[in-house]
């Protein structure tokens, strides 16, 4: 009986198209893996329910929002005061300054060491600020374009107040905490969202420019 020949060409086929399909299987599941460690799991944010995430807009979303009203930011910024504590680090963007400086009184502020460069790391943020209206300064060693567009589009809009300082030393950051409260939030704390009362300082009034800021002291 002739041997069906054949029949080994079509294990050969068949074999090789499990080893392909075994191959590119490890491979996606491996792609997979690798993105999840990259990236922090998407969880809700503590404290945040549905009907705040209105609370804070894009610059895409800036033609669908209301102007700011004038009265809702500081007109004029006042001077510092001679005595007022001084930080060597300033305002990124003009957008956020009234004639060269910015000024927020009793502002909630939130110190960080972690590069802000994502609207999930500031949503915890903009939310709290929203929620006790209260005019909010983020204090970070850097910004991203991305953040700061949006930082941009709730200030522009009246929604927050906000004044962002870039502090890029450690011993500047923790200065600032000291000036003003709080406790240096790390990185994995505004992924998380999980900022909680004693993340939060304050002072009487924070002045800054695009080089200084001033933080004038309670009392």
């Amino acid at each position: 009986m002739v041997p069906p020949w054949w029949g080994i060409g079509v294990i050969l086929v068949v074999g090789t198209a499990l080893v392909w399909f075994g191959w590119w299987s490890d491979r996606r599941r491996n792609q997979r893996a690798a993105a999840a460690l990259r990236e922090p799991p998407v969880r809700p944010i503590p404290g945040l329910v549905a009907t705040d995430a209105p609370a804070y807009v894009t610059e895409d979303d800036l033609q669908l929002a209301p102007a700011a009203s004038p009265s809702s930011l500081p007109s004029p910024v006042p001077h510092p005061p001679d005595d007022a504590p001084s930080l060597p680090g300033g305002v990124p963007d003009a957008a956020f300054l009234t004639g060269g400086r910015a000024a927020a009184d009793h502002p909630l502020v939130l110190v960080t060491d972690t590069a802000l460069t994502t609207d999930r790391r500031l949503l915890p943020a903009l939310v709290h600020a929203r929620r006790d209206q209260r005019p909010l300064v983020l204090v970070a060693p850097a910004f991203s374009d991305a953040a700061l567009g949006t930082l941009r589009a709730n200030h522009a809009t009246g929604r927050v107040q906000t004044i962002p300082v870039i502090l890029a030393e450690r011993t500047t950051l923790r200065r600032a905490v000291a000036l003003t409260g709080g406790r240096l939030v790390p990185g994995e704390d505004l992924d998380s969202g999980w900022l909680p009362a004693e993340c939060w300082g304050t002072c009487a009034t924070w002045l800054a420019d695009d080089e200084t800021s001033w933080v004038v002291l309670e009392g």
